[in-house]
């Protein structure tokens, strides 16, 4: 890739964006920007010395990440790390003392990219063991947990997402009214049967979102262009009839998906109806669950900021 990259930019301009940092032991630094985003978007050229300090802090990878940490815990969201390190505190552990380290990696989307084997190896080989904690609703588990099983441990959530560990109604009506009280509000504290008839309510009130979010994720996986058809294969065909063949192959794979809608549909929604009763507070999305009951009491919970309150 990179000595095609180099012919084709002696005649024009190149620009390609990655993930990947193996471009950046192949190419000339003067030829890396690093773009990265908080308030704005930013682009930094990178030179070596550059590179050494900014990359491994885009990466959430710090200093004290790589050699003063025993174990490292991988992470979707700085809520998933705020509110274990929470409970943590309740229980009286001190991940510190442990020496055991948080990294966000941004959703399960980036989950290769943070466990490429190069990372990983790197990890290991100054002893610190690791851990990727993701969502339930995220991934092929079993394909993950195995294909990662001899570098390093994955595990998921019982529940769907980290908040729906919260739906507890005790901690619920303290965390009402303590946004009552921050509003100044004198509206009567709720009970816990009170809270527990809400998450039931809201529940039901986000049955179909539930299923929506499962039946789409079955239905609308990607469909990529086999390149191998296109340069290896039916050579016999030119340039554009393979592209458009390749392009048929594509809008057929995605017509069958079509077509098979309503029976992906009906069956989410029987394995629905079964598990609901039992699981409705592990099924509906939790952040969405615990902000729609705050607002049968006059108040909101926002999941940046208020998973670890």
């Amino acid at each position: 890739m990179m000595q095609y990259l180099r012919r084709t930019s002696s005649a024009s301009q190149v620009f390609l964006t990655t993930h990947s940092t193996n471009f950046l032991d192949t190419t000339a630094m003067s030829n890396v920007y690093l773009i990265s985003k908080t308030s704005s978007t930013g682009i930094q050229v990178l030179d070596a010395e550059t590179a050494e300090d900014r990359l491994p802090e885009e990466l959430g990878l710090r200093l004290s990440s790589l050699f003063l940490y025993d174990r490292l815990v991988f992470v979707e969201g700085r809520t998933d790390a705020g509110i274990i390190q929470e409970w943590a505190s309740t229980l009286g552990i001190n991940f510190n003392q442990a020496n055991v380290g948080f990294v966000q990696i941004g959703g399960a989307r980036n989950f290769a990219y943070y466990a490429a084997e190069r990372t990983l190896s790197f990890l290991a080989k100054r002893k610190v063991k690791t851990w990727f904690l993701l969502d339930r609703d995220e991934a092929e588990i079993q394909k993950l947990v195995k294909g990662y099983a001899n570098t390093t441990q994955v595990r998921f959530l019982e529940r769907r997402e980290i908040e729906n560990y919260l739906l507890s109604p005790q901690a619920l009506v303290r965390f009402i009214q303590y946004k009552l009280s921050l509003d100044g509000s004198k509206a009567q504290r709720p009970d816990e049967a009170t809270v527990q008839a809400a998450i039931i309510k809201c529940a039901n009130d986000l049955k179909e979102t539930s299923l929506s979010k499962r039946a789409a994720k079955r239905a609308c996986v990607p469909v990529y262009p086999a390149l191998r058809n296109l340069t290896e294969s039916q050579q016999e065909l030119s340039v554009p009839e393979r592209i458009r063949g390749e392009i048929d192959r594509m809008i057929a794979e995605l017509t069958k998906t079509r077509q098979a809608v309503d029976g992906i549909v009906a069956e989410q929604t029987a394995l629905l109806n079964e598990q609901w009763q039992k699981a409705y507070a592990s099924i509906v999305p939790g952040d969405l669950l615990l902000d729609a009951v705050c607002k049968e009491f006059g108040v909101r919970f926002k999941k940046d900021r208020d998973g670890d309150v």
